[in-house]
Order: C-alpha cells, then sequence, then structure tokens
C-alpha cells in the first residue's frame, strides 16, 4: 500500500544527484589549470564552482595569465569535459529504479545548470528522461543557480503549488536557489560535497535510493 506523499512534484538537480558528472567536470577543469601550474583542490572548487557557481580561473588570472588566455584554458577545459561525457554508463546508481518507482505518484523534472549538449551527452543511456514532465538546461532561463530563477521557472512550468513541490539537490548553490525560490529542499550527499554544511536544506539523505522512503512510499528497491 502506498502512502499519500507530501509532495506533488520533484525538481531534481541533474549533475551529482541523477549522473555521476560533477566529478568529471572537476577533473577537466583541475587538470587544465594544472598545466598552467596551479593547484585545484576539491576545498577550492566546492567554495567557487559548487557554493558561489562561479570558477576557480582566479588562481590561474593571479599567475599572470591573460584574459584571452584563460579563455582559451575554458575551451580546452570544456572540450575536456565533453569528451569524459561521451563515456557509456553515466548514471547514478539507483538513479533509474527510484525515478520509475516515483512515476506516476508524482511529477517529475529536471533543472539543471549543464548546457543542453551536455545534459544530452549525461543521459544518453540513463532511460531517465522519458519519465520527466520536461527539462530545463542552462539555456533556458537568464540567471543561473544560486539565483532562484532556475527553480521559480521550473515550479512555474510543473503547475503545482508551490508547498507541494520539492528540489533534491547536491550542491549548496543549488540548495540556495531553491530555497530563495520558496521551495522545500533535499540533498543527496556524495563525495563532492564532503566541505558542505547544508544549514539551509531540509533533509539530508545518504543516497538515492532513500528518497522514495524519505517521501513516505513504500520502497522495495535495493540500494
Amino acid at each position: 500500500m502506498t502512502r499519500r506523499c507530501k509532495y506533488d512534484a520533484i525538481l531534481w538537480d541533474s549533475d551529482g544527484v541523477l549522473v555521476d558528472t560533477e566529478r568529471l567536470y572537476f577533473e577537466a577543469t583541475r587538470d587544465v589549470m594544472f598545466e598552467a601550474g596551479a593547484t585545484l583542490d576539491l576545498e577550492t572548487h566546492h567554495e567557487f564552482s559548487l557554493r558561489q557557481g562561479l570558477g576557480a580561473w582566479h588562481l590561474v588570472e593571479a599567475l599572470g595569465y591573460s584574459e584571452s588566455e584563460i579563455e582559451a584554458m575554458r575551451e580546452r577545459r570544456d572540450r575536456t569535459h565533453e569528451t569524459l561525457l561521451a563515456r557509456p554508463g553515466l548514471g547514478i546508481p539507483g538513479a533509474l529504479e527510484v525515478v520509475r518507482q516515483l512515476s506516476g505518484t508524482v511529477l517529475m523534472a529536471i533543472v539543471t545548470s549543464a548546457k543542453r549538449m551536455h545534459f544530452r551527452q549525461s543521459h544518453k543511456d540513463t532511460g531517465i528522461v522519458p519519465h520527466l514532465e520536461f527539462v530545463l538546461t542552462r539555456e533556458d532561463y537568464g540567471r543561473s543557480k544560486p539565483h532562484p530563477e532556475p527553480y521559480q521557472l521550473g515550479l512555474s512550468r510543473i503547475g503545482v503549488e508551490r508547498e507541494r513541490c520539492l528540489v533534491i539537490e547536491d550542491t549548496e548553490r543549488g540548495v540556495t536557489a531553491a530555497k530563495a525560490a520558496g521551495l522545500d529542499c533535499w540533498v543527496i550527499d556524495n563525495a563532492l560535497s564532503c566541505h558542505a554544511t547544508f544549514a539551509e536544506a531540509d533533509a539530508v539523505l545518504p543516497s538515492i535510493w532513500d528518497v522514495p522512503r524519505a517521501l513516505g512510499i513504500q520502497n522495495d528497491l535495493k540500494g
């Protein structure tokens, strides 16, 4: 027997929640910066990328590189990132099973900071997208997380009351965006969030396998 869920809709983040891609972006950026003589560690990456939604290019700027040289580094990083995204099987273990179980119980959509092309690459074989109402990528809104605009747009598109919509995230900038949009937000912990406190989050879950149970839905999944 399935109990009534508190929420009518879930807005999922993608990178780090449904697909194991946050680490690939970090690795691509770290390696390009290392070639330039700068060291990007996880704590710095977390502070500037995952909390503030900026970047850590000030590390190479401090070494005297020009704006055009840094832009060339960004382009190399993006090419490396795209190569890494071409790998098969990037889906987080349990993500498809959980999304499939929740399908028909709650409306679901993805609100991601990823570019549309990168989103499609990362989800090429996950099987998740057919269970969603829609996907919002970076091209669909003006200001990215931690600004609330992505989740405000997601809430408007999903068409439920604010208090009946849940966001599931893995970064502090994502939590900040969700809470600024007036939405409940749960976090799924991962290796890249070891420096985060998630003080604003309404709940922190060990893995995606825990989502149905936390929603009050009988969970027969094996995680």
